[in-house]
C-alpha cells in the first residue's frame, strides 16, 4: 500500500490529521477489514468544543474540504441520522503504523573498538513540581469525571443525551457555561453551552483510552476509566 500523505493546504491538513486520530481511537477494538464512522454533526461539535470555530457553517465547510482533499483516506455518505465521514481501519492502521527503523550499515573491514568514554557525572536531579493546590480539579478534569461518572452510573455505556443530561447534577458548572447558544445552519436551534464542553472532555477521554463510542451516539466506559474512577473514589 502506497503511504499515506495528508493534502491540501496546512489548516487543511491540520483538521485531516485530526480526524483520522479521532477515527483512529474509536476504531481501535475494530477488525481490520471494518469500517470507523465519524458523524458530521459530532464532529462540529467537538471542533467547536475544542475552540476551533465560532461559525458552524464554516467549521463544516472546512470540514468538507478536508474530506474532499483526502479523498484517499476519507469518504462521505449521506445516512439516516445525518452525514456522515468514513474511514476503512486498514487505511488507519498503515497510517499510524510507526516506521521501521533503518539498519545501521556495517563495513567489510573490522574497524577497532573506540576506547570507552569517561563516565559523565549524573546531572543532579530537577525540583519536583509544586503539588496543586488542595481543593477542586480544573473544569476540563471536573468534565471528563463527570462523564467518567454518568457512564458508570448507566452500567458502564449509555446514549450522549442521557450522558449529557446528567452531566449538571454531578458537577458544578461555572458560570461562564450556563445558558444556551445557537446552533444550526440558521441559528433556529438552541443548545446548553456546557455540551460543547462535554464533547471536547469526551475526546480527550478517548484519546486516553478511558472512553470508547463502539456505535454512533452510544458512549461506552472501558476498564481504564474504570480504574481512574476508583482512584479519584467516584466508583461507588
Amino acid at each position: 500500500m502506497d503511504k499515506i500523505e495528508f493534502k491540501g493546504n496546512a489548516e487543511t491538513q491540520k483538521l485531516a490529521r485530526w480526524m483520522a486520530n479521532l477515527l483512529n481511537q474509536r476504531g481501535f477494538s475494530f477488525g481490520i477489514e471494518s469500517e470507523v464512522v465519524l458523524g458530521q454533526d459530532e464532529l462540529a461539535d467537538y471542533l467547536l468544543g475544542q475552540g476551533e470555530g465560532q461559525d458552524r457553517v464554516s467549521l463544516i465547510a472546512w470540514i468538507e474540504q478536508a474530506v474532499a482533499d483526502n479523498a484517499q483516506l476519507f469518504s462521505r455518505r449521506d445516512a439516516d441520522c445525518g452525514v456522515e465521514y468514513v474511514a476503512a481501519k486498514r487505511k488507519l492502521v498503515e497510517l499510524f503504523r510507526p516506521a521501521r527503523p533503518t539498519p545501521p550499515i556495517r563495513s567489510a573491514a573490522a574497524r577497532p573498538a573506540a576506547p570507552p568514554a569517561a563516565k559523565e557525572k549524573p546531572a543532579a536531579p530537577e525540583p519536583a513540581e509544586a503539588a496543586p493546590p488542595a481543593g477542586e480539579p480544573p473544569v476540563t478534569q471536573q468534565y471528563q469525571l463527570a462523564i467518567l461518572q454518568a457512564l458508570h452510573k448507566l452500567g458502564g455505556a449509555g446514549k450522549t443525551a442521557d450522558v449529557v443530561e446528567m452531566i449538571p447534577t454531578l458537577m458544578t458548572l461555572p458560570k461562564e457555561h450556563l445558558g444556551t447558544y445557537a446552533r444550526g445552519t440558521e441559528g433556529k436551534s438552541e443548545q446548553p453551552k456546557y455540551v460543547k464542553f462535554v464533547q471536547s472532555a469526551r475526546g480527550f477521554l478517548i484519546q486516553q483510552g478511558e472512553l470508547i463510542s463502539p456505535n454512533r451516539g452510544i458512549w461506552e466506559l472501558t476498564p481504564a476509566g474504570e480504574e481512574r474512577l476508583h482512584q479519584a473514589g467516584l466508583a461507588g
